[in-house]
């Protein structure tokens, strides 16, 4: 049975999300994506593909969900983490079946970790991170939470 996921955020990165879990078989397989949720009203927009707003973050069905973080800004994932998990609610750690992986790797709870992405050996990831389309971390590098890493960003060991 497929694990069901609301995307938490209604912009540009929650279509992205959306995407590449209709493109890869590995999470295609594993996810169902409910909807976007999201309390600004003005994130929302028309999206070119079956993925709506399904409401607020109080319309959020509250069971057999998990949730994905698919916000950028840190200290607004930082606030919406702490309210949701409050009520409940899991986050899903996101990693795309191309981010390739070194030994000792840790990634946190609410990650999202995009396709092309290298992590290195003896990475620590804190939870709620975004690491966007190939990006490359180094060997013994922590990455503390909420942090947004941007797409080509290179971080060496």
């Amino acid at each position: 049975m497929k694990k069901k996921l609301c995307l938490i955020g209604a912009g540009d990165f929650a279509t992205e999300i959306y995407s590449w879990i209709q493109v890869s078989p590995d999470w295609l397989s594993k996810y169902e994506v409910v909807g976007c949720y999201d309390d600004d009203d003005n994130a929302s927009r028309a999206f070119p593909y079956p993925l709506n707003q399904r409401g607020n973050f109080s319309d959020i069905p509250k069971e057999n969900v998990s949730l994905v973080m698919a916000i950028s800004s840190p200290k607004a994932k930082v606030v919406i983490f702490n309210k949701l998990k409050a009520e409940g609610y899991d986050f899903e750690t996101l990693i795309h079946p191309s981010v390739l992986q070194g030994l000792n790797v840790s990634i946190g709870e609410g990650s999202v970790i995009c396709p092309g992405v290298i992590l290195s050996n003896e990475v620590n990831v804190g939870s709620l991170v975004t690491i966007n389309l190939k990006a490359t971390v180094g060997h013994h590098v922590t990455i503390g939470m909420a942090s947004t890493i941007n797409c080509h960003c290179d971080i060496t060991g």
